[in-house]
């Protein structure tokens, strides 16, 4: 039996942004975070390797043609005061890591993970 505190995952639509539309400028994959991320996966299907942004300014990390990256926030969490979560509003920014080449194939995919109470 569930306790009354328990939280249950939860997903965010998916976010999608296909190769035409990625630049040599930051630009915004879909929505902005509606929830607290535990868990934020982005999936690189294109055939370019990417920068990604969380202020669609500065290269904060790098997703590699055809890979994919997972950041956990909260695996190791022992206490619901206790785990880091990104912050609603927030939102993933990619580009191209040179100005050419630009993809021709895929894009981009990122999914949120949430937790909610019962």
């Amino acid at each position: 039996m569930a306790s009354a505190t328990a939280q249950r995952i939860r997903y965010e639509p998916v976010r999608s942004l296909a190769f035409g539309a990625i630049t040599a400028a930051y630009v915004g994959v879909g929505a902005t975070f509606a929830n607290p991320v535990r868990i934020l996966m982005i999936d690189n299907l294109s055939d370019t390797d990417l920068y990604v942004s969380f202020d669609g300014i500065n290269d904060h990390t790098i997703v590699a043609a055809h890979s994919g990256k997972v950041l956990d926030y909260a695996s190791n969490r022992m206490a619901p005061a206790d785990h880091l979560e990104q912050s609603v509003g927030e939102r993933v920014y990619v580009k191209v890591i040179n100005a050419l080449p630009l993809p021709t194939v895929g894009g981009v995919f990122v999914s949120v993970i949430y937790a909610a109470q019962s």
